[in-house]
């Protein structure tokens, strides 16, 4: 996402002789990112004892690597990483790495093509951070400031906070299903499925078990969980205010 810092390897594979260095070329959009530095792979350094000669150049739209072992390469190696590019992302969009230029030579110095691997990073745009904010008998929660009439007011039960199942969860990007026979709701978003069942204190978050301290139950027809359990298992903070008796949630989250 936005912001984010990460490594791109550029690596060969099915190398079947031994090869004495590259030239590589690829565009630079530096609008949608910025090379914050390029280090040289184990590729061709472990060829010769002397090592290798490497040269990056980053230019406005393009980064060139030259590469070229210091003596006559040792042996053959199959595969291999060349070069890590570290990069930060800086707004949404596609870094598509499928239009890399190579030129590899062998220990004549001949000139031959090889494939590397090419590389896609879609950089997804991030998202304000979202608040949600309920105080217990209130029916009236707020997300990002914005007021929202519940159906039921969070409550206090068993010296836990309760809340409406799926407003706190679709407020978080996630999906909730109800089934009535079993009376079992089931979350999910991109990450998680979250299981329960009424009056049940066992729950399940992808197939891994965990026990509530208090089940979920229904108040007036509507499915009543405990805040943070359901929050924290979401990605999302939980935070208690005493005095006012107001629970916050924060979370980041994505379009």
């Amino acid at each position: 996402q936005v912001g984010d810092s990460l490594v791109v390897e550029i690596s060969v594979s099915d190398v079947k002789e031994k090869l004495r260095g590259v030239q590589i070329s690829f565009p630079y959009p530096n609008n949608l990112v910025q090379i914050q530095r390029i280090e040289e792979g184990d590729y061709f350094s472990s060829m010769h004892p002397q090592g290798t000669l490497f040269v990056p150049s980053i230019k406005q739209g393009e980064v060139t690597l030259q590469i070229a072992t210091m003596g006559e390469p040792a042996q053959t190696i199959s595969q291999g990483c060349i070069a890590k590019i570290h990069i930060q992302c800086l707004q949404k969009g596609v870094f598509d790495g499928n239009d890399i230029e190579c030129v590899f030579r062998d220990s004549l110095n001949q000139a031959i093509h090889l494939t590397i691997k090419p590389f896609q990073i879609s950089i997804k745009e991030k998202q304000a951070d979202t608040v949600i904010c309920l105080q217990i008998g209130n029916k009236i929660a707020t997300v990002n400031g914005k007021e929202v009439l519940l159906e039921v007011a969070p409550m206090v039960i068993s010296g836990r906070t309760m809340v409406p199942l799926r407003f706190v969860s679709e407020s978080l990007h996630a999906n909730v299903q109800w089934d009535a026979s079993t009376k079992t709701i089931v979350i999910h978003d991109e990450e998680k499925v979250i299981t329960m069942s009424i009056g049940d204190s066992k729950v399940h978050i992808n197939g891994d078990t965990y026990i509530l301290d208090v089940p979920p139950v229904i108040v007036e027809g509507r499915t009543m969980v405990p805040i943070r359990f359901v929050s924290e298992a979401l990605g999302a903070t939980v935070s208690w205010d005493q005095e006012s008796q107001t629970v916050t949630i924060s979370a980041d989250l994505y379009p």
